[in-house]
């Protein structure tokens, strides 16, 4: 299970999650979730492909969750998943089943100093 909320910036994430109101929303999460195991992924969204016209249509997401290999630098793989890999993906015949490809890229400035999500090691 998954939830996603948009916001324009880290600190419009800040402001809106010091609601008053998120307190009833905060409250049943608990009952429902393992909070050791609520993991928040603050990303930068990339629409790489969308059909002309694109609006919300389908009823089934695909996400999947990635660890760069060590073997690579940040940039690198940055460059090479935005830039080839993206390409890769949408020029194969099956795209025509899909209707929207977006890349998301962890905000890393949206956690304290010295922290990441997941445990990941920023290189």
């Amino acid at each position: 299970m998954s939830h996603i909320f948009g916001v324009d910036s880290v600190e419009s994430f800040q402001e809106w999650s010091r609601l008053q109101e998120l307190n009833v929303v905060a409250a049943d999460t608990k009952k429902l979730v393992e909070q050791d195991k609520f993991i928040r992924l603050f990303t930068n969204e990339v629409e790489k492909y969308s059909t002309p016209n694109w609006e919300q249509k389908s009823k089934i997401k695909r996400i999947s969750f990635i660890k760069k290999s060590k073997n690579i630098s940040l940039k690198e793989f940055h460059d090479h998943w935005s830039n080839y890999h993206s390409q890769l993906v949408i020029n194969r015949p099956w795209w025509k089943h899909c209707n929207r490809y977006v890349q998301n890229y962890i905000q890393y400035d949206a956690y304290p100093p010295g922290k990441s999500p997941l445990g990941l090691i920023i290189y």
